[in-house]
């Protein structure tokens, strides 16, 4: 891999203050870094230019309000692959990326025969968060899935699918994205040794039931509307391809919903927003609540 083949999106929303944690650690890393603003508040986008003037090989793009994160992927994805990147690393705002990260993505892919190389169109990171790594370090496997952030995906994958799904909006956005990649025959790549670590939610606590400790979130009332319609709908669009994933996510969110009514703040409404999201997707309404 040459460093010229590899560019980074980082999608930004109101992220005064918190962009310079992943800016910094990625920056080295990736011949430039296309910075997506989502229709921040003009404080905020003021903040964000105060944070990447001191990098030369990074570019802001701004979208005039939040269509959400589908769309200011697929912006910075078409601005890469305009100047003729091979290679997209895609990021939120918070993920801060190890050091050697990309090169270690790299380093596993690199370690394939041709053929399987041939296949891979994501190759991803170990997500770490207040639990500490998702999975134990190791040898490269594939999986179903990864959340976009920290995500090294091939150009051209990308083009042959067409992007992100846009009317998604938000959640789950990353997972049809990599169930459409395998739905093309091409496959996600995860690598144990490659670390990136992110939060969970604006303010993620560690909470303790019995022998088992988890992660409470936290997320607003409409992201909980988007994560439950958005995984409805993967339901009944991918069933044939991932049908372990959709049982494994089945379980999470009745998990999730029992956190919620453990341990949250505004219940009501948070039950409230999960019962239209599951109506909406059982009837195929997308796009943005």
């Amino acid at each position: 891999m040459q460093k010229n083949e590899v560019c980074a999106v980082i999608v930004t929303w109101n992220s005064a203050g918190v962009v310079e944690r992943s800016l910094p650690a990625i920056a080295p890393q990736v011949a430039e870094v296309f910075v997506v603003d989502n229709g921040s508040a003009p404080e905020h986008f003021a903040s964000l230019l105060e944070a990447v003037k001191n990098y030369s090989n990074v570019h802001i793009s701004r979208n005039e309000e939040n269509r959400g994160i589908a769309v200011a992927l697929n912006r910075g994805a078409e601005e890469a692959i305009t100047k003729g990147y091979q290679w997209i690393v895609t990021l939120d705002d918070n993920g801060k990326a190890a050091p050697d990260m990309v090169e270690k993505l790299f380093t596993a892919y690199e370690a394939l025969t041709p053929e399987d190389q041939f296949g891979i169109a994501i190759v991803a990171p170990n997500i770490s968060n207040l639990k500490g790594p998702t999975y134990p370090s190791g040898s490269a496997f594939l999986v179903p899935t990864t959340p976009t952030t920290g995500q090294l995906v091939k150009s051209e994958a990308w083009q042959k699918i067409k992007g992100y799904k846009e009317d998604l909006f938000i959640a789950c956005a990353d997972h049809e994205f990599c169930f459409r990649m395998l739905a093309h025959g091409y496959r996600t790549l995860l690598v144990p040794t490659a670390l990136l670590f992110a939060t969970a939610g604006p303010k993620p606590a560690i909470r303790q039931l019995l022998w088992k400790k988890f992660v409470v979130p936290h997320y607003t009332p409409d992201r909980y509307y988007y994560m439950y319609r958005n995984s409805v709908y993967l339901y009944l669009t991918y069933w044939r391809y991932v049908p372990k994933w959709i049982f494994k996510n089945i379980v999470s969110n009745i998990l999730s919903f029992i956190k919620i009514l453990l341990y949250e703040e505004k219940r009501l409404q948070k039950i409230w927003m999960i019962a239209r999201g599951n109506w909406d997707g059982l009837r195929g309404r997308l796009g943005r609540l």
